[in-house]
């Protein structure tokens, strides 16, 4: 119905609606910077690091406009939650969260105003940002925030297609883009890498790589002074510890 009112409406009615889609748009970008800009001043107050937000979340946004505009694919495949696991990774989980809201909001206006999929999207981005929040490892990183992530659109969309009764063939053709999504975010830690080179920022993947105590430096410090060397250390678990 609404594809064929878009059809044959007026001039004026097709600028009312991009109109009205503009201000949706507006308020919820809005609210975002907003948040960064009361309770994350180190974001705003450094122009590359509001420029390194404005690169990843316009980069995933892009992408599904281009999706959408060309329908060449299921809009599951843009892997959204790639934005806010590095912008936690990079700076803190709850700028992650809001930044999962945004995008879950403003893609599924560009997927139609779809209910189901920001409520799925918010759920899996959500999800994998608390998986990353304490990270440790590597490992940690690579098969269980995508395995996270992964299940969870799983489970949101087949609970709407069972809600719905839209039939396994609707379910499976998702299936298949949520599991090429979900690979996709195994390119996040080289896409960390690229941005601390770039843009100088240290996050947690290079604090394990200093602290490994097999580094030849840590090594000499160890054999040479290690009561200097066990003392860094508990100062440091005691530093973490207060985090």
């Amino acid at each position: 119905l609404a594809e064929a009112r878009s059809e044959n409406a007026t001039n004026i009615e097709k600028w009312l609606r991009f109109g009205g889609q503009l201000i949706i748009i507006i308020a919820v970008t809005f609210v975002f910077f907003m948040y960064i800009y009361l309770y994350r001043r180190s974001i705003t107050s450094d122009n590359l690091m509001f420029l390194l937000v404005f690169l990843i979340m316009g980069f995933v946004v892009l992408s599904a406009n281009l999706i959408n505009y060309f329908d060449v694919a299921d809009p599951y495949i843009i892997p959204v939650a790639i934005a806010p696991i590095v912008l936690t990774i990079i700076f803190d989980s709850r700028v992650g969260l809001v930044s999962a809201i945004t995008l879950a909001s403003l893609l599924a206006l560009v997927n139609g105003n779809s209910f189901e999929y920001i409520v799925a999207t918010f759920t899996a981005c959500s999800l994998g940002v608390f998986s990353v929040r304490d990270i440790k490892d590597r490992s940690q990183f690579f098969f269980t925030t995508p395995g996270i992530v992964f299940f969870t659109y799983i489970l949101v969309v087949g609970c709407f297609n069972i809600a719905a009764f839209s039939g396994w063939d609707s379910f499976t053709s998702d299936l298949i883009y949520i599991a090429i999504s979900s690979v996709f975010i195994l390119f996040t830690y080289p896409i960390i890498l690229v941005f601390e080179k770039i843009f100088g920022v240290t996050t947690d993947f290079t604090l394990i790589e200093l602290g490994d105590t097999n580094r030849p430096l840590l090594k000499e410090l160890m054999n040479k002074a290690p009561g200097t060397f066990h003392h860094s250390l508990q100062v440091a678990n005691l530093a973490e510890s207060q985090r």
